[in-house]
């Protein structure tokens, strides 16, 4: 895959609908954070900052936008799904259902928040592991996330 050398014309045009809700400056991460998810095989803050050859940047100031910046997840997750109802593709459909996923990511080296000791039956041992809780609306052609827990 070549390397990004501009944010897509798509992550510039949807973070307009999220610009009142993070100052010019934090927005950018956002950005290159959406435009790595687009092209990254390996979807890591490191893997997503490796393909973003425009204004390198280090992968510690995304880490530090997710864990220090002030904004709220609530408000991004109501828009977000305000902007799903709008449009007649992502509205949500009857029948629905929920999902719920419940998953577990390994971790090594330092240990960082949200970072838990668990046992996983499928590796057969204790280990540091992050555990997600995601809830998903799902109907035959959209499947959303609802929220996530740690």
């Amino acid at each position: 895959m070549m390397p990004l050398v501009e944010i897509p014309p798509l992550v510039d045009q949807s973070a307009q609908n999220y610009q009142d809700l993070f100052s010019p400056e934090p927005c950018e991460p956002v950005k290159r954070y959406l435009s790595g998810w687009y092209v990254s095989d390996h979807q890591t803050i490191q893997a997503m900052n490796g393909w973003l050859v425009v204004q390198t940047r280090n992968q510690s100031r995304w880490n530090r936008f997710f864990t220090e910046s002030a904004w709220s997840t609530t408000a991004v997750n109501e828009r977000r799904w305000h902007w799903l109802r709008q449009a007649t593709a992502t509205r949500p459909k009857q029948p629905a259902g929920l999902i719920r996923d419940d998953t577990h990511h390994e971790k090594d080296g330092e240990p960082f928040p949200w970072l838990g000791t668990w046992f996983i039956p499928r590796a057969d041992r204790v280990g540091l592991w992050h555990h997600l809780v995601t809830i998903h609306s799902a109907d035959r052609p959209v499947d959303s996330p609802l929220e996530r827990r740690w």
